[in-house]
């Protein structure tokens, strides 16, 4: 059944391309579907980047863990899935415990 939905999920859009693939298969985690984020992918509206190592100290930009950085964001979309983790950040600012 997963190879089936793999295969159906990656007929117009190759995941693994674009670093969209997740490590699960699709029935051992809830899913997340979007329709619209192939589009602005293809289109250069949404770019996908590295990891984020941490962010500027003006707080508008961000340094990613492949030394780019990009200034002025509009958005970042955090995908830590189910393991959530802000190594980027100090405990001080934003403390995890038990993955809450």
């Amino acid at each position: 059944m997963n190879r089936l939905i793999e295969r159906e999920l990656s007929k117009k859009f190759d995941h693994e391309l674009y670093s969209l693939k997740p490590n699960h298969r699709p029935l051992q985690q809830h899913p997340f579907i979007n329709d619209d984020l192939p589009n602005r992918i293809l289109s250069g509206l949404v770019i996908i980047k590295p990891n984020v190592k941490e962010f500027t100290s003006d707080g508008h930009g961000v340094i990613f863990e492949d030394g780019t950085q990009i200034d002025h964001i509009d958005c970042i979309l955090m995908a830590t899935g189910f393991n959530i983790s802000f190594p980027y950040l100090n405990e001080t600012i934003l403390s995890v415990k038990d993955n809450k």
